[in-house]
């Protein structure tokens, strides 16, 4: 053996490769090989303590360069590896021998890293409709979305989630059955989802004699549910050989804030547990942890790897993009991906590096308020600022970093912390959804809480 890819330690790996992206470990050798013969081939997943079996189906394929040296590539059935995963593969010289014989001296074992990869696709509205306002006494629903903030003698405009309908896009799936196997294509993300959670059959996920609400679902560790969703490739579900567990990031997009329990557009995925699903992200701060997202109410946050949770699986092609962002030099930043343009500095900071001012936290309320009122960068007044709805806030999340989990040099001196979203958290309508930009996870808090903002426009 004389190379692999990716090398021996390699860090930041990405998760896939080629134009199909997908994850490969290439070995090449020296000598013309036997190339008629199947590889013993085992991998693990380091959990902080040890490298747990992650059992994975491999197709090995030979290849011959000019000067005759073999290599074999071994795609893993994951069609991606995890995200932020230290991996470990062994290479048994079982049956890799040359044409004359000379069998492997020994086993192959390598280790690699994985990196993150900053998803391309645009991002939908939360599907909220309906405000709330407060009447000096409590939080009272508005569905016809017209009243104002009174808070005692001060009044606030209009400015919440619902206010802005269809931001940054309207919500759009399209539901279909190639060959009896029903999927939904998010036609905002371009992703194609499972319609049903695994365990679940029926063109309704129910089944026929389920009892319960989980309609048969099935849960499992989070090293199951990633061999789970490949499992369907061998069996080409709907005529496709991509499916995967999906990134944390495209698990976000699925909630619907306007609902809960389940938190999701159930006419195209019914029976969805109101519970955790797994994603394929492996958590910064905790490599025995992965990311997971509860259509509960539609947070996020991280389990370890061994508790047993939903799964919902996805399939499509490579949606990556290296540089998201353009600095206007104006105090604001675009975003290619939603079009949105963002304050760079947080509420009251500025500069080019935002080392100017001290940054306030303000009331979910006066926290609208400040947004509403916003006068910058070079357009003026001629495209409104508002507070970002959650997934326009999540959007620019960067779970590869922590304290802050953001794009630093794109949004400097953020602070580590609660931001607010115009979004209500609809289970308790007297909170509202925050995004930790410590970690990256999102929350619900009390509209009366104190925490950071940085404002959203459609831009010019």
């Amino acid at each position: 053996m004389i190379a692999t890819t990716p090398a021996n330690s390699a860090t930041g790996v990405a998760p896939c490769s080629g134009t199909t992206c997908r994850a490969t470990i290439t070995v090449q050798f020296d000598k013309c090989m036997t190339t008629a013969t199947a590889q013993s081939f085992t991998t693990g997943i380091w959990d902080g303590t040890a490298f747990q079996p992650a059992t994975v189906s491999v197709t090995s394929a030979w290849s011959t360069n000019a000067y005759l040296n073999d290599t074999l590539t071994l795609s893993l059935s994951w069609v991606r590896f995890p995200e932020n995963s230290q991996i470990q593969w062994t290479l048994a010289t079982t049956n890799i021998t040359d044409d004359s014989g000379n069998a492997l001296a020994a086993s192959v074992v390598q280790t690699f890293t994985t990196g993150w990869v900053t998803p391309a696709f645009a991002w939908a509205d939360t599907g909220q409709t309906g405000c709330y306002y407060y009447d000096g006494t409590a939080w009272t629903a508005d569905s016809a979305c017209l009243q104002s903030y009174a808070v005692g003698n001060t009044s606030y405009p209009q400015g919440e989630d619902a206010h802005y309908a269809d931001k940054p896009q309207a919500r759009s799936y399209t539901a279909s059955s190639p060959g009896g196997n029903d999927i939904v294509t998010d036609n905002v993300t371009g992703l194609v989802w499972k319609t049903c959670s695994e365990g679940q059959t029926g063109s309704n996920c129910q089944g026929s004699g389920n009892s319960g609400n989980n309609y048969n679902a099935t849960t499992m560790s989070w090293y199951a549910a990633m061999n789970q969703c490949a499992a369907l490739n061998a069996a080409s579900y709907a005529g496709r050989t991509d499916w995967r567990l999906p990134t944390s990031m495209e698990l976000e997009t699925l909630p619907n804030l306007g609902t809960s329990s389940p938190a999701i557009d159930v006419a195209y995925f019914p029976a969805t547990v109101y519970s955790s699903y797994w994603s394929s992200s492996t958590y910064a701060s905790n490599v025995s942890t992965a990311w997971n997202v509860s259509f509960t109410s539609g947070n996020s946050f991280s389990s370890s790897k061994t508790t047993n949770l939903y799964v919902r699986c996805v399939s499509s092609g490579p949606s990556f993009v290296a540089v998201p962002y353009t600095d206007n030099g104006d105090g604001t930043v675009t975003d290619s991906r939603t079009n949105l343009r963002w304050q760079k500095c947080s509420n009251n900071l500025s500069g080019t590096s935002c080392s100017s001012g001290t940054a306030t936290q303000l009331s979910w309320v006066n926290a609208i308020a400040y947004c509403e009122s916003l006068n910058l960068g070079s357009f003026g007044n001629s495209t409104a600022w508002r507070l970002p709805s959650k997934n326009e806030l999540v959007s620019i999340v960067d779970r590869s970093r922590s304290s802050p989990a953001i794009d630093t040099a794109a949004f400097p001196a953020t602070v580590p912390g609660l931001y607010w979203s115009s979004s209500t958290y609809v289970s308790s309508v007297s909170n509202a959804w925050n995004v930790n930009f410590d970690y990256g996870n999102t929350l619900s808090n009390a509209k009366t809480a104190s925490t950071s903002v940085r404002c959203v426009s459609d831009g010019p």
